[in-house]
């Protein structure tokens, strides 16, 4: 059952959240009306986005891992049970005197330091329900003090398959997140899809992409929506819609000289692959 729980001005001006969509920070103040008085709740995407975001298309799995790898929350495992602790939880909350303990267990295996103990209803108040790093006049603290967050953000580095599938994915005019992607990437393994199957995908869009000269414009998907619950890479990603000259003539070739060059490619394959008209075949 949602509780109710406290939110400081600071949380709007991290440095860390703000790099990630603004779903996922909505998400990660949302994990705390959902978490028990230990800050611990069941790892389960699909009712945490009912809870959350019953009306929006949000992938909760790939923010949890964005939230996750910022050092915001754990993810563990419990005898074939997945729960989700949020870090620093109880050291900036109060939980009224008689909300219920903790039913779920502490994540021990991923060290224990990262669970305070509970304090005692009428003690100091809590300052808010967001760690340290969330509180601007304050030294930021993670999953561990001794660790600055770049160290740990690459340890958590990228795979040499998803690299490789970077390397081949369309460039794109705008923002396009690698770590947003990343985490797309991963919860789509967790839910039984392959890197070849994904790379493969990227592959046919790129293709797509540069048959109708859309690189290096904003009409390239971003990776992380590409990569996202919508499964864009399982499509086919053919070529249906005929270019036309008009389309042609109203993209400037000194200023986007290989769009320019990719839709008059097109256009030529598109127009040889035509049926010879009745009076050129007769005329032969």
């Amino acid at each position: 059952m949602p509780r109710a729980r406290n939110i400081k001005p600071g949380f709007f001006k991290n440095e860390e959240l703000v790099e990630i969509a603004f779903e996922y920070r909505l998400l990660f103040a949302g994990l705390w009306v959902l978490a028990d008085r230990c800050g611990r709740l069941e790892d389960r995407p699909k009712r945490i986005k009912m809870e959350l975001f019953p009306a929006d298309n949000v992938d909760i799995d790939a923010g949890l891992e964005q939230l996750q790898e910022r050092g915001f929350l754990i993810r563990y495992e419990v005898e074939n049970q997945r729960y989700i602790q949020v870090l620093n939880f109880e050291r900036h909350q109060n939980p009224h005197k008689n909300e219920a303990p903790s039913s779920i267990p502490a994540p021990e295996q991923h060290g224990a330091s990262t669970v305070q103990a509970p304090e005692q209803h009428g003690g100091t108040h809590a300052d808010s329900l967001i760690p340290d790093s969330l509180i601007p006049e304050e030294k930021p603290i993670g999953p561990s003090d001794d660790a600055p967050r770049e160290k740990k953000r690459e340890s958590s580095g990228y795979t040499p398959e998803f690299e490789a599938a970077w390397r081949d994915y369309p460039k794109r005019k705008g923002g396009n997140s690698k770590l947003d992607a990343f985490a797309a990437w991963k919860a789509r393994i967790r839910q039984g899809r392959t890197p070849e199957e994904m790379h493969a995908g990227i592959l046919r869009y790129a293709e797509f992409c540069r048959s109708t000269g859309k690189i290096k414009t904003e009409f390239v998907k971003q990776a992380a929506v590409f990569l996202g619950n919508k499964l864009h890479f399982a499509e086919t990603w053919a070529e249906e819609r005929e270019i036309t000259l008009d389309e042609i003539n109203m993209i400037d070739p000194d200023a986007e000289p290989e769009r320019f060059r990719d839709m008059v490619r097109a256009y030529n394959v598109q127009e040889k692959a035509k049926p010879m008209p009745d009076w050129m075949r007769e005329s032969c």
